[in-house]
């Protein structure tokens, strides 16, 4: 191997590792769906106190 092959191989970026970022994004989204939805089933609860709300039963279009 001479030096310029040497230097052709040695410049050579490797390939990034791990998830892309859009499905960490997409996870995130999902986490604060949830969240929301926990947050609005307690508010529910709150307001109307003969009545406890599941989080399931919810049915939500965000």
């Amino acid at each position: 191997m001479d030096r310029l092959e040497f230097a052709a191989n040695y410049d050579a970026v490797p390939a990034k590792r791990g998830r892309p970022k859009g499905s960490k994004k997409k996870k995130w989204r999902e986490i604060e769906a949830i969240q929301d939805r926990q947050r609005l089933a307690k508010e529910l609860t709150e307001l109307d106190l003969g009545h406890e709300y599941n989080i399931d039963d919810l049915d939500l279009d965000f």
